[in-house]
């Protein structure tokens, strides 16, 4: 529950950004970018041929992947204090972003990035993680 509101807290962020920003066809964030279809794609040795099948790629990787992500935070909750569970589990998403997309998605190493990509992946990840703190912790005092 904790990862899916998360991803549902960093989806509506993303889309807030997309529709203030006015970069064209420049990638705003990585996780909102085709390089996702392409890691997967690696993963999985299958690649979609159509336009809907990608897109549908992406959401099955995006939903999916932030949800179970979101078991680590529980996880690391039982065995740290909340802010030190926090800290890590944003840090740990984050080197995830950061190492996962130039191993499998084909995008330049981190220090090459442009500004907005790197600035908006560290505040979106921000955003994930403290959500899907909030709602560890609350789900964990409601035992």
């Amino acid at each position: 529950m904790a990862g899916l509101l998360g991803t549902a807290a960093m989806s509506v962020a993303l889309l807030v950004e997309i529709r203030c920003t006015e970069n064209g066809s420049k990638v705003v964030d990585y996780d909102a970018s085709d390089h996702v279809v392409v890691a997967a794609s690696k993963v999985l040795r299958y690649s979609p041929r159509s336009r809907l099948g990608r897109a549908a790629l992406f959401q099955i990787v995006h939903w999916g992947y932030g949800s179970l992500v979101g078991i680590g935070r529980v996880r690391l909750g039982r065995a740290l204090p909340a802010a030190a569970a926090d800290a890590a589990f944003f840090s740990g998403c984050q080197a995830m972003a950061l190492a996962l997309f130039p191993m499998l998605g084909e995008t330049p190493p981190p220090w090459r990035w442009r500004a907005q990509p790197l600035v908006s992946s560290f505040v979106l990840h921000a955003l994930y993680a403290a959500t899907v703190g909030a709602v560890a912790r609350r789900r964990a005092g409601a035992r």
